[in-house]
């Protein structure tokens, strides 16, 4: 944005008019109060909130994988954005402590794969979902690029699968007296001669681990091992037709996460009344998702074929009218806003300089969130988009969140979001963002969480009120 004059960038207010913009008078005494109007006789200052805007959706087709918890397993029914479909691939790394060898007394018990629980999930976690295991064919190279629209090849021999109703607060009881945190334990095999179990029976431990002599620590050798086993894929099954179902968060990066070998020390003991009695001890080795070598990913999918008929005739058939109405924002590779500003240069016409010394974006939800059957996006990020489908940050997300805003008020039911957007309006009308062509505005963020919202558009019929539509609110200065 070009410098301007501290005195031209004085905040102050009035009223405009020019082709494609319609204006919205307002007396500068009645915004701020006269005494505080500079007595500058080149400056002529503006307000207006009815400048021409364009508001419509488009699907998403993917969102970087950011390798952090919550990773979703599920399947979720929203009756306005139809399905979405959760599924997960894991690298799981070797723990130090890995080790298949049977010494005297020990055998094979079992393997187990376990998910630790995060604190998020959404829907109706009463309702039984079916997950399924798979062994994943390829080695996941690029972990750090990767969008949730990339599909693995995995064995499509299921491993093993588990039909459960998530308890994600809800500790687990291994033993007599010891229970852990909340996870879900699915039994891959208890028989030793399981094709998946012999392979990772053969595994040993010299292969991939070793002492580092001059450090005096263990290594493992991550490239070797994926190799050798390139992790499991997690699905989930769809839900039937009229249930909710619900996305469950998952912390692959815990622990309890974790695929388990469990053999068994037979102990022979001498009870009270002289019977012989067997007592089990259990020795375990796992592995698990260790950074930066093991890592896990979200894959996300969509069925929009009982979604709302608006929603596919705007998203689905790219019917931008509708956006007139109203738009929609939904996370994990959903759907994003689009805005333009058709008219916005007209503005140079005004004066020989125009200073924009305050602009407001107000989306208002078109619908009421307390009843709503999902949660709103508790923030609304955006970019800048260009001509050649690439993308900017804007830039007045630089001065901070309180500056920008993008957050959710819901204080008396207000239900909108506001968005500061000065800077980069000053830089359109200079000229500075050659090939722009408005903004994208999304749920943020858009990979670990699940929200949706529907959003008034800009020109929306009543009983909608005209007032809630989207719209910018400028404030500016026309410099002689």
């Amino acid at each position: 944005m070009k410098a301007l004059n501290v005195v031209k960038k004085a905040l102050i207010f009035a009223s405009f008019a020019g082709m494609g913009l319609f204006v919205a008078c307002t007396d500068i005494s009645d915004l701020i109060g006269g005494d505080f109007v500079p007595d500058v006789s080149n400056l002529q200052m503006k307000y207006t909130d009815t400048i021409a805007i364009e508001t419509y959706s488009i699907k998403k087709d993917s969102v970087v994988n950011a390798r952090k918890s919550p990773l979703f397993l599920g399947d979720i029914n929203d009756p306005v954005f139809g399905k979405t479909n959760a599924s997960i691939d894991a690298k799981l790394l070797l723990s130090y402590g890995f080790d298949t060898a049977f010494h005297e007394a020990e055998f094979f018990d079992s393997l187990v794969f376990s998910m630790a629980y995060s604190s998020d999930y959404y829907g109706d976690t009463t309702q039984t979902q079916t997950l399924r295991v798979y062994e994943l064919l390829e080695n996941i190279v690029d972990t750090i690029n990767i969008y949730s629209s990339y599909r693995a090849l995995y064995n499509s021999v299921e491993l093993a699968s588990l039909t459960y109703t998530p308890k994600p607060t809800t500790g687990v009881s291994l033993f007599p007296g010891d229970t852990v945190a909340p996870h879900i334990r699915i039994n891959i095999s208890t028989s030793p001669t399981n094709s998946f179990v012999s392979k990772l029976l053969s595994i040993r431990k010299e292969d991939y681990i070793s002492f580092d002599s001059d450090h005096g620590y263990d290594t493992i050798n991550a490239a070797g091992f994926f190799e050798f086993f390139n992790g499991l894929y997690i699905s989930a099954d769809e839900i039937s037709a009229g249930s909710v179902g619900a996305l469950v968060g998952f912390d692959f990066f815990n622990s309890n996460t974790s695929l388990t070998l469990y053999k068994h020390d037979t102990i022979h003991k001498l009870t009270s009344n002289g019977q012989d009695t067997i007592t089990l001890k259990n020795f375990a080795s796992s592995m698990q998702v260790a950074l930066p070598s093991g890592t896990a990913l979200n894959q996300y999918s969509h069925d929009y074929t009982n979604a709302d008929d608006n929603f596919k005739e705007q998203v689905i058939t790219g019917n931008k009218e509708l956006g007139k109405e109203q738009v929609y924002i939904q996370s994990l590779a959903g759907t994003h806003m689009r805005i333009r500003f058709p008219f916005i240069k007209n503005l140079n016409t005004l004066g020989n300089k125009i200073a924009i010394n305050k602009a407001e974006l107000i989306l208002t939800a078109a619908e009421d969130l307390l009843l709503a059957p999902f949660n709103a996006p508790k923030q609304i990020g955006a970019q800048i988009r260009f001509n050649a489908d690439s993308v900017l940050t804007i830039p007045d997300i630089s001065y901070g969140d309180t500056f920008f805003g993008g957050i959710l008020d819901t204080t008396n039911n207000i239900n909108e979001y506001r968005f500061r957007i000065t800077r980069y309006l000053q830089d359109v009308l200079d000229g500075d963002l050659e090939g722009e062509d408005g903004l994208y505005f999304y749920s943020f963020p858009e990979y670990n969480s699940y929200s949706r919202v529907l959003l008034i558009g800009s020109d929306p019929a009543l009983p909608t009120p005209y007032s809630k539509r989207a719209r910018l609110e400028i404030t500016y200065t026309i410099v002689d």
